[in-house]
């Protein structure tokens, strides 16, 4: 049965210490698996493959409903955890696994060029980007709490204007950030145009050569993003 959780990472509280001193924590980006159709096919984790509930492990997660992945804060023991690791499907935010909460918020904390080498950082960073996830914006200062809460904040957006029916906006997220708004149809642009003047953006700056990267910055920070009852999310 599927357990009911309410997602935390935004507050940066886990809903609960580890059921045992084993189980410790990370996050990850992981895809969804199934098409959506049915209930056989109905989009899963993938990391419902590698959890192992009678043990005591657990996950969260919110997701991207146009691109079919989610953020996830899995307790697990580090069996778990490094099979996950070496699925090249599954992104890890944080380079270690942090064994408690308190050493989870510390890593929240600090830099990312402190959690990462240059190079690991840059790979990092191109993984999120081929999710949709702009990161020109971040600066030396930051965080992964600040990247966390953007990730968090997109994705919750993305689900808002998803459950809305507002297809333009599903297919602007769904290129990648260097596309432009030439990449949609007229129709698309016209509605996209349409949505943001009713939620007060001027949209004049607005043509053909802005990328897709702009014009996701420009909403993503003036839009804000309400908490979410996530639904029934985790172990099977």
């Amino acid at each position: 049965m599927r357990m009911l959780r309410t997602i935390c990472i935004l507050a940066l509280l886990m809903c609960a210490a580890p059921a045992s001193a084993a189980l410790e924590v990370n996050l990850y980006l992981a895809p969804q698996l199934g098409d959506g159709t049915t209930i056989e096919t109905a989009y899963r984790s993938l990391l419902n493959d590698f959890v192992h509930p009678q043990n005591g492990e657990w996950f969260d997660e919110l997701d991207n409903p146009v691109r079919h992945y989610s953020i996830v804060v899995l307790y697990a023991e580090p069996a778990t955890h490094q099979a996950i690791q070496a699925d090249s499907r599954v992104t890890r935010l944080i380079p270690m696994v942090s064994a408690t909460v308190e050493q989870v918020r510390t890593n929240f904390d600090t830099p990312l060029t402190s959690l990462f080498s240059s190079g690991a950082l840059t790979t990092l960073r191109a993984r999120i980007e081929a999710l949709g996830i702009d990161t020109e914006w971040a600066t030396a200062a930051t965080t992964m709490r600040d990247l966390v809460k953007r990730i968090l904040h997109q994705h919750m957006v993305v689900q808002r204007t998803n459950v809305a029916r507002e297809t333009a906006l599903d297919r602007l997220y769904a290129l990648p950030l260097t596309g432009t708004v030439a990449d949609l149809t007229d129709a698309q642009r016209t509605a996209a145009k349409e949505w943001m003047t009713r939620k007060g953006m001027p949209t004049a700056w607005i043509t053909t050569s802005t990328t897709v990267r702009q014009l996701l910055r420009y909403i993503i920070e003036r839009v804000n993003a309400e908490p979410l009852n996530v639904g029934q999310v985790g172990t099977q």
